[in-house]
């Protein structure tokens, strides 16, 4: 069975110009295609240089990419300030789609309830708009919340009241995850630190079959705590952030660390996965896709 691969690239950034391979059961990147049928896409984050989002797109397609994954973090992303209109046209225009990162600091196991229930009303609001522009998914974090330090640890204040904490996520999560989905947007939950109370956390998430965004750079940044998890359920991972790591400094450019991309990428294509090429610079972006170009085959 043969796969239609395709790369897009003007001038801008130097890269050759449109062509087409045809190959065997390989993953290239950018967009699998068999037949009609889009099996995965490739993108982007949002880049620190370019502060909009126009020029954003841009650079995705023209790196052969065609996914961009907005960071609500940045000001700028905040759908509520943009043209959802014009944005779904570019998106259109360039074959680039759009996934949502959500603020890193939503707490949705919040044991004030005004709190908690602010944070799942910001979310709705922001799937009605996420799907304004046709968003794939929107990945979160899960916010550790406070801790106590002591003379030779620290505790945290979730870990403590646990089955409060974990009753509370659950409830907030199960809300979300079926109101996106009502509106054709996945919720995805994304590994990062992870002290003990965590690793509870993913293992009760993985087992109420919620879907997650897998950071293979976090995994070694803390210690591959949650890779069990996610290896005895890729079927439930929709999304995956893919970066070097140098030590345990993640969100390196591919190829400079110690990360086995083609492994992530043989999964990605086992399960049909998106990717999200996680680094934070246009010049770390492009040394990664042409690592990918040169390497991951």
């Amino acid at each position: 069975m043969s796969y239609r691969v395709f790369f897009y690239s003007k001038s801008f950034l130097n890269i050759p110009f449109i062509f087409t391979i045809l190959f065997l059961n390989s993953i290239y990147y950018a967009r699998i295609d068999k037949g009609d049928d889009i099996y995965m896409r490739i993108g982007m984050p949002t880049l620190t240089e370019y502060p909009k989002i126009h020029e954003q797109i841009q650079i995705c397609h023209e790196l052969g990419l065609n996914l961009l994954e907005l960071n609500l973090n940045y000001p700028y992303c905040d759908l509520e300030n943009n043209d959802l209109d014009e944005l779904l046209a570019l998106s259109q225009q360039y074959d680039v789609a759009f996934s949502i990162h959500y603020d890193e600091y939503a707490n949705f196991a919040s044991f004030q309830e005004e709190i908690r229930e602010a944070w799942i009303q910001h979310f709705k609001k922001t799937v009605i708009l996420a799907s304004k522009i046709k968003a794939l998914r929107i990945t979160i974090h899960l916010f550790e919340g406070v801790h106590i330090t002591l003379p030779h640890d620290k505790i945290y204040v979730n870990d403590m009241y646990f089955d409060q904490y974990i009753s509370l996520l659950l409830a907030s999560l199960k809300e979300c995850f079926e109101f996106s989905q009502k509106h054709g947007i996945d919720l995805c939950i994304e590994n990062v630190a992870m002290p003990d109370f965590m690793v509870k956390t993913f293992k009760t998430l993985f087992t109420n079959q919620f879907h997650f965004t897998y950071d293979c750079g976090h995994h070694y940044e803390f210690e591959f705590k949650a890779l069990p998890l996610y290896e005895k359920h890729w079927d439930l991972v929709k999304h995956i952030h893919l970066h070097d790591v140098i030590g345990t400094s993640p969100h390196k450019a591919l190829g400079t660390g110690i990360l086995d991309v083609k492994q992530i990428l043989k999964i990605a294509r086992q399960h049909n996965i998106d990717i999200i090429i996680e680094v934070k610079t246009l010049q770390a972006l492009k040394e990664s896709v042409a690592y990918l170009k040169n390497n991951a085959l």
